[in-house]
């Protein structure tokens, strides 16, 4: 026995510094992990996507029309919101005209926008900002901006030289983001069609994402099957806008979850539509 006790205390001491270097890691691994809410708006404040990092960083994407501005100061306020950074896809009324009054309403950091081969498109959104000498970073297929720790924002789209089409080219050009969040990702599509969509399967971009909010608010001749096959969302958003028509039927049919298998919200039609991500993982709390 009194061989075998040295033995046994030596184990004992072993076990414990496992325990302990175990512990340690787990809460190593834990405080890398982003604790974030991403939430596709209610239209009527303005049906843009909200991100709040765990860091206390506030990315708004797409503000929406200027009509709703005001309800989405409101909204900023009564959820403690002093500032913010924009993630602003297209240089139309619907997706940015609410800029002017967010610039003069809070603090805005800086503006990431799509780089587009003619800047005068942006003017008459971003005068306001521009006067308050808002920090401005054009965006292109390729780019990968750095938000926080453990948040990044990979850019799709547009290319280095625009996409061409006989229609639509602001909206086939508009930028296409995947914002990651440790090993989750959303999708957001923007006003991305056919031809944008084409681009994204040639260019071979890892799309794969968790959520996909998709491009055009429903409307027809944007998410197809091969999009959907690539990216193979566990939720789909479709979002929503005062200033859009309601989301087509075929297209709501073929991202439905018998077609689909992922779940689908209707921000259009139900409001607010909430995820939180651990950044290993993506539930939704949407109505907690």
């Amino acid at each position: 026995m009194t061989r075998i006790l040295p033995i046994i205390i030596l184990l004992l001491a072993l076990a414990a510094g496992i325990g302990l270097g175990y512990r340690f890691a787990a809460g190593r691994r834990d405080e890398a992990r982003p604790r974030a809410v991403l939430a596709v708006l209610d239209p009527r404040i303005g049906g843009g996507v909200y991100a709040g990092c765990d860091d206390g960083q506030h990315f708004l994407v797409d503000p929406g029309p200027a009509a709703d501005a005001e309800q989405l100061v409101s909204w900023l306020r009564e959820s403690g919101i002093e500032d913010v950074t924009l993630i602003l896809t297209n240089p139309t009324a619907r997706r940015t005209g609410a800029v002017d009054t967010i610039a003069k309403s809070v603090r805005v950091r800086r503006i990431l926008r799509a780089q587009t081969g003619n800047d005068d498109e942006w003017a008459s959104q971003l005068s306001a900002a521009r006067q308050r000498k808002v920090p401005e970073i054009g965006l292109k297929g390729g780019d990968r901006v750095i938000l926080t720790k453990s948040t990044s924002l990979h850019v799709f789209s547009p290319p280095e030289e625009p996409l061409k089409a006989t229609s639509d080219v602001t909206e086939e050009n508009s930028l296409i983001v995947q914002m990651v969040m440790g090993r989750t990702r959303f999708l957001l599509m923007s006003d991305a069609g056919a031809i944008a969509e084409s681009y994204l399967m040639r260019s071979g971009a890892y799309l794969m994402s968790n959520v996909l909010v998709i491009g055009r608010y429903g409307a027809l001749g944007a998410t197809s099957l091969e999009l959907l096959a690539a990216v193979r969302p566990q939720d789909i958003v479709v979002p929503g806008s005062s200033a859009a028509p309601n989301a087509d039927r075929t297209v709501l049919r073929r991202i439905g979850p018998a077609a689909t298998g992922a779940e689908l919200h209707r921000a259009d039609m139900n409001g607010t539509v909430q995820f939180a991500t651990d950044g290993f993982s993506v539930r939704s709390i949407s109505g907690h």
